[in-house]
């Protein structure tokens, strides 16, 4: 029931407009009511059963069961299709302080899909600036989309030493995948303790790939120093495990490896040849320090590779002629459209905070007209329904 309760909300809580469109027949309203009540008391009792049976947080608990229960109350007591939608975000105020528990308790990301479940239910309120920005992607021609490990961590606030679950991933990973037609790859960092589970979760979410990486569990960004590795035959077994793991044989398994800054080129290629030898779809040597060492990799390499592109690493910035003269099938760029958004947004409230306006930077926003195009508004449109009677003319 609560798996069933999850995918209605995933679709419908995002948008009242389209929330009233769609609950407008009264038959489907009440069943929705009723599901939808069930699911959160299921909710409600994997909430005990799992977190105040582990006395995770005395705190955080009652506050989760309090916006709970509250969001089912409303539900069953609503009489129009706005207390249904309130009751519904307040009920997805939990997922917050679901976040707020599992990075404090730092269990094994092997109960994410627990949490992934109950946080669902709250999926309207969260990272939509992301989603922008990769619709952006899908109409500059670019060939597809990578989701960043490094920038889920710095949107969280924390840094990218494996802080992250798979739940937190996960779910930022599908609002993203879901607003494009373009394939989605996403970091899996080391496999969150569970490459199996990983795989499966992140192929039943919507992403086309994921790159798995051969640091220790406690790892960090592939350009810093002091990275410690996994054995090759650690890493081989996770591998086949990845691989064993998908159901769909499209779905991309990218392997990476941080032993060049580590152990060397060397044994970067040692490692390159083992992957490719356990059946990796696509190699992925970090911080290569020019073309001499790209090349390297290309030589000994039977298979795809790729390329990451990232500002301010240990990596020399190659353009993509470059690239692929030297024989890269892909190239990403995991963290620019981040680095030019805050980049650009602490210039603007510098820039207000000294002299009081923003009409000095109105050139550096995107206009409304521009952000009502990527969010569609007129897809929403409902003819006799002033409420969803959108356009874009008129608008600067």
């Amino acid at each position: 029931m609560i798996f069933v309760s999850v995918l209605v909300y995933f679709d419908f809580t995002t948008n009242f407009a389209l929330f009233e469109t769609f609950f407008s027949n009264t038959t489907f309203t009440k069943f929705f009511k009723i599901l939808t009540t069930l699911g959160a008391a299921a909710s409600l009792i994997i909430c005990k059963n799992y977190f105040i049976d582990t006395k995770i947080n005395r705190y955080e608990i009652p506050t989760l069961l309090l916006f709970s229960t509250l969001g089912m109350m409303l539900m069953i007591s609503s009489k129009n299709l706005m207390m249904m939608y309130l009751a519904i975000e307040l009920q997805s105020l939990s997922l917050y302080v679901v976040a707020s528990i599992k990075r404090n308790s730092l269990e094994s990301a092997e109960s994410g899909v627990k949490y992934f479940i109950l946080g669902a239910l709250s999926s309207g309120i969260l990272l939509y600036g992301f989603s922008l920005v990769y619709g952006f992607t899908g109409q500059t021609s670019f060939d597809g989309i990578y989701i960043s490990g490094a920038v889920m961590s710095n949107d969280l606030g924390i840094p990218d030493i494996g802080l992250t679950t798979l739940n937190e991933v996960g779910y930022r990973a599908n609002q993203i995948c879901r607003v494009t037609d373009l394939p989605s790859i996403v970091d899996a960092d080391t496999g969150f303790n569970n490459c199996k589970k990983t795989i499966e979760t992140f192929e039943s979410l919507g992403l086309s790939g994921c790159h798995i990486e051969d640091q220790i569990a406690e790892k960090r960004c592939g350009h810093l120093d002091n990275k410690e590795l996994i054995t090759k035959e650690e890493m081989v077994k996770k591998i086949k495990e990845s691989i064993e793991s998908r159901k769909d044989k499209n779905f991309l398994i990218i392997v990476r490896t941080d032993a060049n800054t580590v152990e060397g080129i060397d044994k970067t290629l040692d490692r390159i040849k083992a992957y490719e030898e356990a059946g990796a779809d696509m190699i992925f040597p970090e911080a290569m320090k020019d073309e001499s060492e790209f090349e390297k990799v290309r030589k000994i390499s039977k298979g795809y590779l790729l390329a990451n592109m990232t500002e301010f690493g240990k990596s020399k910035l190659l353009n993509k002629t470059q690239l692929e003269n030297l024989g890269y099938n892909l190239v990403i760029y995991p963290v620019t459209t981040q680095r030019l958004a805050m980049q650009n947004v602490e210039n603007g409230l510098k820039s207000i905070f000294k002299d009081g306006h923003q009409n000095n930077i109105i050139d550096k926003m995107q206009t409304r007209k521009r952000l009502y195009e990527l969010v569609e508004y007129e897809k929403y449109n409902t003819p006799g329904k002033k409420i969803t009677d959108f356009s874009t003319e008129g608008h600067e």
